[in-house]
């Protein structure tokens, strides 16, 4: 049972995530649930799941990335504020709920893709709306080690999530994503001799990574080299000029569009080297690596991930120390109801 019920579909969204309303009050069925557990001397875990959930009044985190562990942050606050004990975190992950989502990438605050859903068109606009300006905003991401770089650029880290759909980045948006993922990890971009691969997709020479044309184009010229395709595509043409003082008035519009686009996903992309000590990105074989910016808490090993994310967002060294002393309050908890299970008269 979650410690405050979902919010509701029906208020404007920024009434009620914005910090204008607060959590429910201590009538509500959540806050006898934590009064049990205040009176009876147990303990709270809090899970990593989440959707969008409400603000939690004076938070220092912002509540500007729903499914992201600012949202964790929220519901954590509120449970800290009222239990005002260590708190850990929920075991219910083991029943293979998600972890927070990422804050950068094509997967940028999807604790709004269900909520997209719920309502008329009218609704969905709203909150794709809400969706990309929360996802354009997202700033000091987990900053990793030059010595793991990032090396997966593939198509599962950047499909289509709909985070740009009704802008002007749809259908360009995710590409773009994968584009800079490409070019950041060095990877040969010379093709096979033999490029066709599935899909329409090339095949490059360096390991028989298949590849989208107009990704290779915009990696082409991002990085100085001639074009794949003929006639030369926007793709290409982007990826030239946009870092460029580039004349808008003599440039194709969509071009001017896309260009718009790029650079806006290149601050997002600087952004995701935040200002923490670089960690030391987990890998899964050679191609499989983790970045917590653009895949969220994806396994157990990236806690630490998660906590400097955490702390990179604002949440305070206080509730730090809140979840991180839950492990003896575990302990003193089972020792108590040890303590009292031995004092119950038993069968014999």
């Amino acid at each position: 049972m979650p410690p405050f019920p979902a919010p509701q579909v029906t208020p404007p969204k920024s009434e009620y995530r914005r910090g204008e309303h607060l959590w429910p009050n201590e009538n509500s069925k959540s806050s006898a649930q934590l009064q049990f557990i205040i009176e009876t001397g147990g303990m709270f875990g809090h899970g990593t799941a989440a959707a969008d959930l409400r603000s939690w009044g004076p938070s220092p985190v912002a509540n500007d990335c729903p499914g992201s562990d600012k949202t964790f942050a929220q519901g954590f606050q509120y449970v800290s504020s009222v239990l005002k004990v260590p708190i850990g975190l929920g075991t219910d992950w083991n029943s293979l709920l998600v972890g927070p989502g990422p804050r950068f990438g094509p997967r940028a605050a999807n604790g709004l893709e269900e909520e997209i859903k719920a309502g008329d068109s009218a609704w969905a606009d709203t909150m794709r709306s809400e969706r990309f300006l929360d996802a354009k905003g997202q700033t000091a991401g987990v900053a990793y080690s030059p010595a793991t770089p990032l090396v997966d650029w593939r198509d599962h880290r950047f499909a289509d999530h709909e985070l740009y759909k009704g802008t002007d980045l749809e259908g360009y948006g995710e590409r773009m994503w994968q584009a800079l993922a490409v070019v950041g990890s060095g990877v040969d971009l010379s093709l096979a001799a033999s490029q066709a691969g599935t899909g329409g997709r090339l095949t490059l020479a360096a390991m028989g990574q298949q590849i989208d044309p107009d990704v290779l184009d915009l990696a082409l010229g991002m990085t100085g080299m001639p074009a794949r395709q003929t006639p030369e595509g926007n793709f290409h043409r982007v990826g030239a000029i946009y870092k460029t003082a580039f004349d808008r008035a003599m440039e194709d519009p969509t071009v001017v569009t896309m260009c718009d686009g790029m650079m806006a996903i290149q601050r997002l992309w600087d952004a995701m080297r935040g200002p923490n000590p670089p960690l030391k990105r987990a890998m899964a074989g050679p191609l499989r690596d983790f970045d917590y910016n653009l895949d969220g808490l994806a396994h157990y090993g990236m806690f630490p991930d998660m906590f400097q994310d955490l702390k990179n967002v604002g949440f305070p060294p206080t509730e730090m120390a809140v979840l991180f002393g839950s492990a003896e309050k575990y302990i003193s908890v089972w020792e108590a109801s040890a303590e009292i299970g031995a004092a119950l008269p038993h069968p014999t």
